[in-house]
């Protein structure tokens, strides 16, 4: 869970662009699409008035039961073509029937025996318009199917009638014929007369009952007009939703990120995933690349943490271990992770903290570091130290900052890996006996073979990882090739590592140099390694030329005019601890 809290700090801006472009997209659909307005009429049906005496009275419950048959009968293609021939207007706006499907919707209520028909339009007046006339419409549509009801029912009464009449005559015309009231037949004749004189009764009344014109038994009790019309899409709704999408969107693609992210995004990684100690971090900080013997800010509090972190997790070996110097490797995974940076700002705050420093530049192929100190690359250097064209008193030049050496590259060669293992140790033999820490500034370690052979005659390695680039399977990698080579400490140092907290100092040491397919490798101390031959051309040429040599006083061409704040910090900090007095 840590993981995931610190990667949503981290890419928390793909959510905010992801919220951004959905807004947008939003804002430019709302623009492409036209403005639709949404006005409403109400329908209410009447249960029982004195004139519709042809038909029942209708209850309450009857009449929302009638209400809801009205809605769905009002979306049928015949009443919408009965509505489009009852208002000429409706042609005139072109609109069709088929518009009025699909522009047209009723709802009935479930409560009340209403029915509340919206129309939608791209203007507010075609929408009021629409909704009226499908109301008044369906209400005329309504009344002419009465009317026509009505109209059935007096011609079948009125029919019936005349029926009645004639056949009443007959019964009169019967009666008139019997001689005599003693007859039997005159009593029949009678009976019949009489229920015929009933039923015509009957049928005369039903005929006065009915009224001279059906009602609609459904009434538009609120009109539409065009300032009741409203936007049926709203706009900040829309903008809601697309921020909405948007904010969903990009935290599924932050976590799918986070979940794809295998890189070293915390301490606690370097411990969990490579298993090797952890020496420190510096900051972002464009002042150290382009001068790192001179930092500023807090970045002099993290290298300085790194110096004293070097030896309190055992990396670095103490003069106890290492009596004739200690070399430190400090390389990297891959190139252009800021070891050269690094590599020179330690270099420079071991020596202003009182010890005896080389820097040298192991990068043959490559030599760089010299452009650290901002020189010029000098012969002879560690090239025409190994091809035996150059004396160690010769190659090793004093920088500006008192009790740092550099013994640059030199020539480049293309093929240095031999070179480096048959004659290298010669002449870190004869650097330990002159200097407190040679600094090795090696190659990158998965380049070539350059850097696992600086790795095996080194005292301790620092490995400088790129905290915003550097995958876990390629520091496992360069792991596992330093475990091969290397028995000796090695430590993380994450570069470029985004700005810490106050109170932010973390540090560790593994158990172990590094653990490899569940072997842990040798953490004891590397002994002196002994020359592989005593190559006499290596060899000073006369004791007194040995370097170091006296330093002057320390005047404008050695250091700066006065102590500087980081100098004096340095030198504070780091005479606190014992090894560093030696």
């Amino acid at each position: 869970m840590k993981k995931y809290l610190s990667g949503m700090k981290r890419y928390i801006w793909i959510v905010l662009v992801c919220t951004v472009l959905a807004a947008v997209a939003g804002l430019a659909l709302l623009k492409i699409q036209k403005p639709v307005f949404q006005v409403s009429s109400d329908l209410i049906v009447v249960a029982y008035s004195p004139s519709n005496g042809f038909d029942p009275a209708l209850s309450a419950n009857d009449s929302i039961g009638l209400a809801t048959d009205y809605a769905s009968q009002i979306m049928s293609r015949s009443v919408m073509e009965y509505v489009y021939q009852f208002d000429p207007q409706i042609h005139l706006h072109g609109y069709a029937a088929d518009d009025l499907l699909a522009d047209v919707i009723t709802t009935p209520s479930a409560t009340t025996p209403t029915v509340t028909i919206t129309a939608s339009a791209t203007n507010a007046a075609d929408a009021a318009l629409l909704a009226n006339d499908v109301a008044n419409g369906f209400q005329s549509y309504i009344q002419k199917l009465r009317q026509q009801q009505l109209d059935t029912m007096r011609t079948n009464l009125t029919n019936q009638l005349n029926a009645a009449l004639a056949q009443k005559g007959k019964i009169e015309g019967s009666l008139e014929s019997v001689p005599s009231n003693a007859d039997p037949h005159f009593a029949v004749y009678q009976a019949e007369l009489n229920d015929e004189l009933h039923t015509i009764d009957t049928l005369q009344s039903q005929l006065i009952a009915l009224p001279t014109a059906a009602d609609s038994q459904i009434q538009a009790v609120q009109l539409a007009t065009a300032n009741d019309a409203v936007p049926a899409v709203k706009r900040n709704l829309i903008l809601e939703l697309s921020a909405g999408i948007g904010i969903l969107v990009g935290t599924l693609i932050m976590l799918l990120v986070i979940y794809l992210d295998d890189r070293i995004w915390s301490v606690e990684q370097v411990r969990e995933k490579l298993q090797m100690a952890y020496l420190g971090g510096v900051s972002k900080n464009g002042k150290l690349g382009s001068n790192p013997m001179l930092p500023g800010g807090r970045v002099i509090h993290e290298l300085a943490d790194i110096c004293a972190n070097l030896r309190l997790t055992g990396t670095l070996p103490d003069q106890r271990h290492a009596p004739q110097g200690a070399i430190l490797l400090i390389t990297s995974p891959r190139d252009a992770e800021g070891k050269t940076t690094i590599a020179t700002a330690l270099a420079t705050i071991m020596a202003r903290g009182g010890c005896k420093v080389v820097i040298v530049d192991g990068n043959l192929r490559q030599p760089e570091t010299h452009l650290a100190f901002g020189v010029r690359a000098s012969e002879p250097g560690l090239a025409n130290l190994l091809e035996s064209k150059a004396t160690v008193d010769n190659a090793v030049q004093r920088t500006t900052v008192p009790g740092l050496w550099l013994l640059s590259g030199g020539t480049p060669v293309n093929a240095p890996a031999l070179l480096l293992e048959q004659k290298l140790p010669f002449v870190l033999e004869q650097l330990r006996k002159k200097a407190d820490i040679i600094v090795l500034d090696g190659p990158s370690l998965l380049s070539g073979a350059e850097a696992s052979i600086l790795a095996s005659m080194a005292d301790g390695i620092a490995m400088v990882i790129d905290s915003r680039h550097d995958r876990l399977s390629l520091l496992q990698r360069a792991k596992e090739v330093l475990a091969s080579v290397a028995h000796v400490p090695a430590g993380v140092i994450l570069n470029r590592f985004p700005q810490k907290r106050h109170n932010s100092y973390y540090a560790f040491a593994y158990p172990g140099a590094m653990v490899v397919d569940g072997q842990r490798a040798d953490n004891g101390y590397r002994s002196v390694p002994a020359p592989i031959a005593q190559d006499t051309s290596l060899l000073p040429a006369t004791q007194s030329s040995m370097w170091p040599m006296p330093e002057p006083p320390r005047t404008a061409t050695w250091a700066t005019p006065a102590k500087s704040s980081l100098l004096q910090y340095a030198e504070s900090a780091d005479s606190q601890t014992e090894s560093w007095k030696r």
